[in-house]
């Protein structure tokens, strides 16, 4: 802990933060909720404490009143990790900074609390995610919309890491439209406004979960993610499926097509072992979804069964217009296409087809020859 670190020290910061904050700096963006530290608490550019009252709220009624391990990602100085360790919970606070991390732990060991946070310094992304541990629920406000190239591999291992998690972001739907593919439920518990440049800026807390009705939910794409659509592998009393789930406002990037043509699909070619089997179907307010058969590789892939698949796309006047290799599972010497909502009937072209159903006027891969050429070219022998 560097020595000019002071209980003075840090209150002089912030008031100085404050006054030049257009609104707030980064120091006095969380009030600092501790005695002695009265003087933060309307200076902080954000009021925390409708958040976390939400947040305890809910964690009191998600976890029945136990205590349980937090972990925060992008913790500034602390307000949300202090507040939930004097609640009794195991707290650990990261954040980028190093200058607010070394103010959380001189807070810490002088907060008087019997379980003070523990703080690290880090950046958020794939490889630093399993570097602390197991964590009954997680905290990320106001960060993902900051990321940059691995937006979306962050969002997917924090996701598989932290079954629940309390999510602030930017984006369509207040974030929304991209936590859904993500994780199965988003629950908005708290509404709160952002000082942001001249005005204000409503934002959403989402507390989301992998967790729902005795069901796991983990997602599987991993592959050309869009936004308002998920793939999530469930596992209830020992049975695995696979749910596919769009919002209703949602949109393909470039194939005008969605999960009702899919669901047709399946319904259609149900009979061939090409696709798994269709389990069951629903829609809602908000989303349409399909369920069916979870398929598992097991390294078995060969060009044979390959060669039949095309055979049987020929030979029955099927196209596909979206060929990607993470959509043929090769399992026992078979071969099952998971991906079904960019397979149409061929009734003229492939040309005609791709004006007919996309944005785009022209496709790499537009024989079968092609396709079987790229799909086998990633087989590993």
């Amino acid at each position: 802990m560097p020595d000019a670190i002071s209980r003075k020290s840090i209150l002089v910061d912030y008031v100085a933060a404050s006054k030049r904050g257009q609104p707030y700096t980064w120091f006095n963006y969380q009030p600092i909720n501790l005695p002695g530290y009265e003087v933060t608490l309307p200076l902080a550019g954000r009021n925390c404490f409708d958040r976390i009252q939400g947040i305890s709220q809910t964690i009191e009624e998600e976890f029945s009143g136990q205590r349980v391990r937090v972990i925060d990602w992008g913790c500034n100085l602390g307000f949300f990790a202090f507040e939930l360790a004097r609640l009794g919970h195991d707290v650990v606070g990261i954040d980028m900074d190093r200058r607010v991390v070394d103010v959380c732990r001189y807070l810490a060991e002088h907060s008087g609390l019997d379980k003070p946070p523990r703080f690290f310094c880090d950046r958020l992304n794939p490889s630093s995610i399993p570097l602390y541990g197991e964590f009954d629920v997680a905290i990320c406000l106001s960060v993902f919309h900051h990321l940059r190239d691995d937006r979306h591999a962050t969002l997917r291992k924090f996701a598989n890491q932290y079954s629940r998690a309390f999510i602030e972001m930017d984006g369509q739907d207040f974030g929304q439209h991209d936590l859904c593919s993500y994780y199965w439920r988003q629950l908005s518990i708290v509404q709160s406004n952002d000082r942001y440049g001249t005005g204000t800026r409503r934002r959403h807390t989402w507390f989301c979960s992998n967790t729902f009705s005795d069901s796991t939910f983990q997602n599987l794409k991993t592959q050309n993610m869009v936004g308002g659509r998920g793939v999530f592998r469930k596992q209830q009393d020992g049975v695995t499926t696979v749910l596919k789930r769009e919002r209703l406002s949602s949109s393909h990037t470039w194939i005008r097509t969605d999960l009702r043509h899919e669901l047709e699909m399946y319904r259609a070619w149900s009979h061939s072992n090409f696709f798994p089997n269709l389990i069951s179907c629903g829609e809602d307010e908000y989303d349409r979804w399909i369920e069916c058969e979870y398929v598992a590789e097991d390294a078995t892939a060969n060009i044979e069964a390959l060669r039949n698949f095309f055979c049987f796309l020929e030979s029955n006047r099927l196209f596909i217009l979206d060929v990607s290799r993470d959509a043929f599972l090769f399992r026992g010497n078979s071969l099952k296409v998971v991906d079904l909502e960019s397979l149409f009937p061929l009734t003229g072209t492939v040309q005609e087809l791709l004006d007919a159903r996309s944005k785009r006027t022209g496709l790499r891969l537009d024989t079968y020859q092609k396709q079987f050429d790229y799909i086998a070219g990633g087989i590993k022998s």
